[in-house]
């Protein structure tokens, strides 16, 4: 048997592949040099010392006491063994489910043995599932779960630092690099943690095939001998999926890369290597997702969140917080949620008909991370005149009104308002009187844009609902300074539907919801609906005029003036007391 011997320590050995007939040896040097060396009849190679680097190392205790040995490799410091606590690094037991129907169904943290073998734990470490990588809680204090960055930072200083098999520094074929000697299941693959594994763990990050527990169908054991799969602390959600996937990265037998696994289920049973904070991949703020709001009512909502990843740190505190105004943060209202990923969270206390902005959160030394933010509306309190007709209601700033215009034809003590039709009889009025647009007597009509009262209906007090009145000068003046800058459309519905075009600066931002009901002027006549709306004030400023507010489907302003005629028919909105 002829047999070569390299005993040079900055010698490694990487493959060798048939080229023409001929063996070719490539040899990795020192300095990032690959040599190309033709050899033949090659009938077994040994080797002396393949290691190329002595990379700093050192040793760190668990909760419990285990010591594991550490690597640093750029500007990470890595433990070179998988994990194996039972305990949090607060002293709480982690669970040891054995039963594949019990791990199936949880959703909190559980550990476990490779075929619920303890031996199978002193070699291979502890396979635990997401929740427990998701408490933050796993590591010795000042090492965490490493995020996908974390990996990614790992693969790219192997790869340009010379550690993939055939020397290059572009593609990623680190596999045998990172793998264990021994244990690996033999592949013919060229470059393959199992081809030739007697040349593997240049980097000494030392990783041997530990299998998993599947988490998605049976829960059963698999991979020993063939695969090393770890978590990654990074998680994700896929649209209003309730289902959290998380990322984990692994090596396999027959493959020479570092692969991402994109879609691992919490339930499934992963090994874990734990790398320390320091000043490049130390502690940083958290992610977290938040949950659509569901279950609205007029007091009360739902949503949650779940934090995606820890950022290196246990989660002091997590929820979500809300506001009327946007991008509330944790000094506006909160919940405090005990779990982590997939939490729910009950608002309460709410405003009806009221826009409020949601965001979740999650707290840890480093500060407070946020959610995308959601929106949602409360739905209405409904109140109800003397004749039966409903109406939503809507709080902007302070105050709360009606969102539509008043319909009903009996004061709230249930005496009837005269409907006045003719011309001539209302332009003489000097008592309280009622009409529809041009008289009609169209339900639909009058259901959308109200009803038109002369102020001496207004005076009386009795128009709204109890509990409700005409707005005074004063309280529309608070309405005015909450829009700013006289900003009246975002007052009026918004659209072309009831407003004529252009409709100008409609938002209905306050869902007040203002409509064009027009105006019955002081000669009797009907005008302008669908291009202005008029409303009444409670304020007299002579013995002839009254005040009110005025919108219109060309601008964004509001207007009013000096008064309007009291015999003038006009709408009316109400005002809570």
């Amino acid at each position: 048997m002829k047999q070569i011997i390299f005993s040079i320590s900055i010698v490694f050995f990487l493959g060798i592949v048939n080229v023409q007939g001929q063996d070719t040896m490539y040899v990795h040097q020192t300095g990032g040099i690959v040599t190309k060396i033709a050899v033949s009849k090659i009938d077994s190679i040994v080797f002396y010392n393949t290691s190329i680097i002595t990379p700093p190392t050192g040793i760190v205790t668990d909760f419990e006491g285990n010591n594991y040995k550490t690597i640093t490799l750029g500007t990470q410091t890595w433990m070179t063994e998988n994990l194996k606590v039972t305990k949090y690094n607060n002293g709480t037991a982690i669970p040891n489910i054995t039963d594949t129907t019990v791990w199936g169904k949880l959703t909190s943290g559980a550990q476990c043995d490779y075929n619920n073998t303890p031996s199978n734990t002193d070699v291979y470490g502890k396979l635990y599932n997401g929740y427990a990588v998701n408490t933050g809680k796993l590591c010795p204090t000042g090492w965490h779960i490493p995020s996908n960055s974390d990996w990614e930072t790992l693969q790219n200083d192997l790869v340009a630092n010379g550690f993939n098999y055939d020397g290059s520094t572009t593609a990623d074929y680190i596999a045998k690099a990172m793998a264990t000697s021994t244990g690996w299941a033999t592949s013919t693959s060229i470059g393959a943690t199992g081809n030739y594994p007697s040349t593997n763990n240049k980097s000494g990050f030392n990783a041997l095939p530990s299998g998993e527990r599947d988490g998605y169908s049976n829960y059963s054991y698999l991979g020993i001998g063939g695969e090393s799969i770890w978590w990654s602390s990074s998680m994700y959600q896929i649209g209003n999926n309730s289902s959290i996937y998380v990322y984990a990265y692994g090596l396999k037998y027959n493959d020479n890369s570092l692969g991402q696994y994109p879609a691992k289920s919490m339930n499934s049973g992963l090994s874990v290597r734990c790398l320390r904070d320091d000043h490049t991949t130390g502690i940083v703020l958290p992610s977290v997702t938040t949950q659509t709001i569901t279950a609205i009512t007029q007091t009360t909502a739902t949503s949650g969140g779940s934090v995606t990843y820890n950022g290196s740190a246990p989660i002091m505190a997590n929820g979500i917080c809300w506001s009327s105004s946007q991008n509330p943060t944790i000094t506006d209202s909160i919940t405090t949620d005990s779990q982590l990923v997939g939490f729910i969270s009950n608002l309460t206390g709410l405003i009806p008909n009221t826009i409020y902005y949601v965001r979740a959160y999650a707290t840890n030394s480093k500060g407070t991370a946020y959610g995308a933010q959601q929106t949602f509306t409360t739905t209405s309190t409904i109140v109800t005149d003397y004749d039966g007709n409903k109406y939503n209601t809507v709080t902007i700033g302070t105050q709360a009104w009606l969102q539509q215009n008043l319909k009903v034809t009996k004061y709230n003590d249930g005496t009837t308002i005269p409907n006045i039709t003719d011309s001539t009889k209302w332009i003489n009025l000097t008592s309280e009187a009622v009409c529809s647009y041009k008289n009609t007597t169209d339900t639909s009509s009058i259901s959308t844009y109200g009803r038109l009262y002369n102020w001496y209906a207004v005076n009386t007090g009795k128009l709204c609902p109890s509990g409700w009145h005409v707005p005074s000068d004063s309280e529309w003046n608070i309405l005015d300074g909450y829009l700013q800058n006289n900003e009246g459309g975002k007052l009026k519905e918004a659209g072309t539907m009831h407003w004529n075009t252009p409709n100008a600066g409609a938002t209905n931002e306050t869902k007040f919801t203002a409509l064009p009901g027009g105006i019955r002027n002081r000669t009797g006549q009907f005008f302008a609906i669908g291009n202005d709306g008029y409303w009444w004030s409670s304020n007299s400023y002579d013995s002839s005029n009254g005040g009110y507010r005025g919108l219109s489907f060309f601008d964004s302003f509001i207007t009013f003036s000096n008064g309007i005629y009291k015999v003038s028919g006009l709408s009316v909105r109400c005002l809570r007391n």
